[in-house]
């Protein structure tokens, strides 16, 4: 649960970042935070997999 967490915060700071230069819109702020935990989530059922 606490790398969920670390991903969501990276996530968000990933988001701001491309915001202010103005790589992507404001609107796709939500977007880029739950693409940053979707990728946690594949990476532990893959590693669960092997």
């Amino acid at each position: 649960m606490p790398l969920f967490v670390l991903e969501t915060v990276i996530g968000a700071l990933t988001g701001t970042i491309l915001i202010h230069m103005e790589i992507i819109p404001a609107s796709c702020y939500v977007n880029v935070i739950m693409i940053s935990m979707a990728v946690y989530d594949i990476n532990y059922f893959i590693r669960l997999l092997c």
